[in-house]
């Protein structure tokens, strides 16, 4: 794993411990605007996933994944 990756997944540990003492009204919330922003990241995203799918075989086993 990449320092980058570890750091993201500590970071991604810390917050769910924060988020088991949040409400539900303030995770709907969260969840909301995450929603919110991957749909106005679409285009790059769906770039993104075009430059993965160009870098592996067919028969790669991530490729329906990815697909």
């Amino acid at each position: 794993m990449t320092k980058a990756l570890i750091q993201q997944l500590s970071s991604a540990k810390a917050a769910r411990s924060s988020l088991q003492s949040c409400s539900n009204d303030v995770i709907n919330t969260i969840l909301a605007e995450i929603a919110t922003k991957l749909e106005a990241g679409t285009e790059t995203i769906l770039a993104a996933n075009q430059l993965d799918l160009a870098a592996i075989t067919s028969n790669d086993p991530i490729h329906d994944r990815v697909q």
